[in-house]
């Protein structure tokens, strides 16, 4: 269980840059290897991989859909569909964003996604003044805590899946 009595509430604005995507048709492009990201709740939010020599997005940043409000971690540069938010860490942390912090904010941001749909969606405007609880340290967002938080998690299922490949490669059952 984790102890949220040393968290602080936050506007995603303040702790973000929140850029809206261009839509591209995916219709106009043919199969490759660069994600396609659109307003799905699946698969990360890829809908597709796609060739294209057109300037992609950069990656290592939280992206979310409008209707879905599903946030989602994008580790490669990619291309969008329509109404997908780009949540770009400000400069002002001055810390290396990566894929655990990322992990441990998207799955508070998800938590927000039963509050928005087709009609009532996640625009940026919203997004912006959304407020998240996160964990804190000297009254700013504690993001070694959020990255060791998620390295425990990953740790523990990785034993867990060890486990199981032991004892399956020795005919399972009680040891």
């Amino acid at each position: 269980m984790i102890n949220s009595s040393e968290w602080k509430e936050f506007r995603i604005g303040d702790i973000f840059d929140i850029e809206c995507s261009k839509y591209h048709n995916p219709k106009l492009y043919n199969d490759g290897q660069i994600p396609y990201v659109a307003r799905t709740i699946f698969n990360n939010g890829i809908t597709q991989y796609i060739d294209t020599k057109e300037k992609l997005y950069k990656a290592n940043c939280i992206i979310i859909g409008a209707e879905s409000a599903k946030a989602f971690y994008q580790k490669k540069d990619f291309l969008t569909g329509n109404k997908i938010y780009r949540l770009y860490l400000k400069d002002d942390f001055k810390i290396k964003f990566n894929r655990k912090i990322a992990l441990f904010i998207c799955s508070i941001i998800n938590s927000l996604s039963s509050n928005y749909n087709y009609v009532d969606a996640f625009v940026s405007s919203k997004i912006a003044i959304a407020q998240i609880k996160l964990p804190i340290k000297n009254n700013k967002p504690d993001f070694d805590f959020m990255e060791n938080f998620i390295d425990k998690i990953e740790q523990k299922q990785r034993g867990i899946l060890e486990f199981y490949k032991h004892k399956k490669q020795n005919g399972g059952g009680m040891s």
